[in-house]
Parts: structure tokens; C-alpha cells; sequence
């Protein structure tokens, strides 16, 4: 399983990077339950550090945004559910992201405990289509 982190990014001090990490934390420590063991998180501030060290290969300069939304939107669209940072309505790209979410009927969860909620309810969907 595999939880998509959305929040504001641009305009924020140091790109919100520890609202980021601080997420990624938490929701890390959802692995403490036996069945998210396998969870991985995907953290758009990794995504953005890979895309920029890709640019700087390919001599391309500096990513833009439109080339960080795709890169994200490429990984958001696998994802069992989306977290959403508390400050992600002011951010472009995060309603960005809500809106494909909602759309393509990707769980979205604004708390820890509404994720966890969330992702017990995908593993009891999986563990009845199992039987």
C-alpha cells in the first residue's frame, strides 16, 4: 500500500520541507500495525530532490512547476491514499491533487486518524476479495 503526501509547497519557508517530514514521520509510525508494515510513502520533497538531481544531469537547469505537478501527479496516481497536509486548501498543486484524487476515487484523509481509518478499510476490501 502506498500513501500519497499532498500539502503546500511553493511559497512556503524552506518548501514546507518539515511539515513534510514531519508527516512522513507519522505516518511511518503507522507501521507499528502489523498489516501497514509494507506501507510505503511517497513524499513530494524526495520527488522534487530526484527531478532537480535529473535536470541538473540532462544540463536542463531548474525544474518548474508544471514539471514537478507531472512528476508528482505520475506517483499520485498509484497510490492507496492521499494525506493532505492542514494547509494544503491554500495550495495550488495540492488542490490540484485533491481534485484527481476525489476523481479517480482515491481515498483522501486531512488527519493520522482518518488515514489509518482509511487504509483499514482498503485491507478489509482486499481481505473480502481474497475470499
Amino acid at each position: 500500500m502506498k500513501v500519497y503526501i499532498s500539502g503546500a509547497i511553493t511559497g512556503k519557508p524552506d518548501g514546507n520541507k518539515r511539515a513534510f517530514q514531519n508527516a512522513h514521520r507519522q505516518i511511518a509510525g503507522l507501521k507499528k500495525y502489523t498489516e501497514l508494515q509494507n506501507l510505503e510513502i511517497i513524499n513530494p520533497i524526495h520527488i522534487g530532490k530526484i527531478l532537480e538531481k535529473q535536470f541538473s544531469i540532462m544540463k536542463k537547469g531548474k525544474p518548474g512547476w508544471p514539471d514537478y505537478m507531472k512528476a508528482c501527479i505520475k506517483e499520485l496516481c498509484d497510490v492507496s491514499c492521499v494525506y493532505f497536509l492542514p494547509d494544503w486548501v491554500g495550495s495550488d498543486g495540492a488542490n490540484v491533487e485533491r481534485y484527481i484524487a476525489v476523481r479517480l476515487g482515491i481515498p483522501c484523509a486531512d488527519s493520522i486518524d482518518i488515514l489509518v481509518n482509511e487504509l483499514k478499510k482498503i485491507l478489509e476490501e482486499k481481505h473480502e476479495q481474497n475470499y
